[in-house]
């Protein structure tokens, strides 16, 4: 949990919601709009789907591409915006999600020939006010799940709760990883906030296991 100049709390998602988040929904019920195309010589499928004009409170539209040989799903892209929601409240706070957008791309194992969520992206705005509506903020959140060593031979122990708050979750710090993975490089404005975090005289507590 974080909280920004106007003392405002954030609690981020548990593994339970962000897994709830990433699995390819149903869109295709009869408050959407469908099409269908082919690509790669026929070998994929595109549905594209858009909520009805109908739908009020939200337009939402993405797609599935499917694989034409054996009908798997091997993306699922999803983007919600809302329209006029109403402001929840928290003490003197009042807050909304204004738009949302869920990306997942799903990979065949090569021995059980199933497939898997190789990778997926999670991304909410939210707007933020007082109950005086004094100020607005906007902030933007991003969880990025990839997954690795699906057909491996290891033994799994549970060693977390899927309940727990992700940044209270006791785990070192892997500079290897860091290094060498793809989906979300640190930049010299991540590499300042994390010395930034780490000294003791900036003012405010954060619960971390990062490091320079």
């Amino acid at each position: 949990m974080i909280h920004d100049n106007k003392d405002n709390y954030f609690k981020f998602f548990t593994f339970h919601k962000v897994f709830l988040n990433l699995t390819p929904m149903n869109a295709t019920g009869d408050d959407f709009e469908l099409s269908e195309s082919s690509f790669d010589h026929g070998s994929k499928i595109k549905l594209s789907f858009k909520t009805l004009p109908h739908i009020k409170t939200e337009n939402t539209f993405g797609e599935y591409i499917v694989n034409a040989e054996n009908n798997a799903i091997e993306r699922f892209h999803l983007i919600t915006e809302t329209k006029n929601a109403p402001f929840q409240e928290s003490g003197n706070s009042r807050y909304r999600t204004i738009s949302s957008e869920r990306e997942i791309s799903l990979a065949k194992l090569p021995k059980s020939k199933k497939y898997f969520i190789a990778s997926s992206k999670l991304t909410s705005k939210i707007e933020q006010t007082d109950e005086t509506k004094s100020y607005t903020s906007f902030y933007d959140v991003t969880y990025i799940m990839t997954t690795t060593e699906n057909e491996g031979d290891f033994k799994v122990k549970k060693n977390v709760s899927s309940s727990k708050d992700i940044f209270k979750i006791k785990y070192p710090y892997n500079t290897d990883y860091w290094n060498t993975q793809n989906q979300l490089l640190q930049t010299d404005e991540m590499l300042n906030f994390i010395k930034n975090v780490q000294n003791p005289a900036n003012g405010f507590k954060v619960r971390s296991n990062i490091k320079n």
